[in-house]
């Protein structure tokens, strides 16, 4: 397989296709060999970042590197490195899984069904190679920007809630860097394609008090409704807002 199409992430998008895929499917580690032609070659980067390792080398010279999605091997590792990694680093070594601590903060953060639509992959999406989507949807690593100021820092973790129509959670993310009150040509530099936004309502974005969050888009499941979401945490969920970490828990044990 050969990516010819540069500017549209289409390696991440290849990369959480597979991975998503092979979770969906009960296989817990992959593979992948590629022909190292260059010493700064994008592919490598790319797979290196998200926790691939490399073996060694096959009999055509081909470069081999094997991920483990072995969900308890990884979050025991993660414990283990916590005092030796940040959680970002930990939520790229061991992609899609993280550090959830009591230490890192937890945020409920409200999309409209428009934007989550332009940000996330549909089911449908994720089992078929062939649709038409946008880099938004490609990437790993999205961007998330609101008119109101946040306390939210990297390695927390953000539990992205639809609103409107079919609401609740079904996404999380882990943050990986944030930033205020940037000017258009900062959030330019800063987001790049990765968020929904076209470049004239980036501008509005930039016209004032702002809110901008890079994240690692990891774990997608189930939807939680808003009326399972009541029994555990009270609305309306209109603004990012913080959660206890044993709400938190009770999420997770829906989530799993």
């Amino acid at each position: 397989m050969k990516v010819t199409y540069e500017g549209y992430k289409i390696g991440e998008f290849f990369l959480k296709w597979i991975i998503d895929y092979a979770l969906s499917n009960n296989i817990y580690e992959v593979y992948l060999t590629h022909f190292v032609e260059d010493p700064d070659d994008s592919l490598v980067y790319l797979i290196e970042e998200y926790g691939f390792i490399l073996e060694g080398y096959n009999s055509r010279g081909e470069a081999v590197y094997t991920k483990s999605l072995n969900r308890e091997e990884c979050e025991k590792n993660i414990y283990q490195e916590i005092g030796e990694k940040s959680p970002i680093d930990l939520a790229k070594k061991y992609y899609p899984y993280f550090y959830d601590g009591s230490e890192v903060k937890k945020f409920i953060v409200p999309i409209i069904p428009e934007y989550h639509e332009r940000l996330f992959l549909s089911k449908s999406q994720q089992t078929s190679l062939t649709n038409e989507i946008t880099v938004s949807k490609n990437t790993i690593k999205k961007a998330y920007l609101s008119r109101t100021q946040t306390n939210i820092n990297e390695g927390d973790i953000l539990l992205f809630y639809q609103t409107h129509t079919n609401q609740g959670i079904s996404e999380i993310g882990i943050v990986e860097s944030s930033y205020k009150d940037l000017s258009f040509e900062n959030i330019i530099e800063k987001v790049g394609k990765r968020s929904v936004y076209s470049q004239e309502e980036l501008k509005e974005y930039g016209e004032g008090h702002n809110s901008v969050l890079l994240f690692i888009h990891s774990l997608e499941f189930n939807k939680i409704s808003k009326d399972e979401l009541k029994d555990i945490i009270k609305g309306p969920h209109r603004t990012a807002h913080s959660i206890k970490h044993e709400q938190y828990l009770e999420l997770k044990k829906m989530i799993q």
